[in-house]
C-alpha cells in the first residue's frame, strides 16, 4: 500500500529507491552548511551500509 508523504508514516527506503530519489542526498554531501554535522544512515538493509556509505561518498566532499 502506498501512502501519500506528509502522512506521518516512516518510511525507510535503499538511497535512490524511495520517492526523494538522489538528488536530495547528491545536495546535502555538497552543501558546506553541513560540514561538521554528523549524519544517521537508516535504511532497511543494515548489509548494504557500505555500499550506501560509498555512494553518498561518491557525490562529493563538502568544502
Amino acid at each position: 500500500m502506498s501512502r501519500a508523504l506528509a502522512r506521518r508514516v516512516d518510511r525507510h527506503e535503499e538511497l535512490g529507491k524511495g520517492a526523494l530519489g538522489l538528488t536530495p542526498f547528491r545536495r546535502l554531501m555538497k552543501d558546506s552548511r553541513f560540514v561538521n554535522t554528523i549524519g544517521i544512515l537508516e535504511t532497511p538493509f543494515p548489509e548494504r551500509y557500505a555500499e550506501a556509505i560509498e555512494l553518498l561518498e561518491s557525490f562529493g566532499r563538502r568544502k
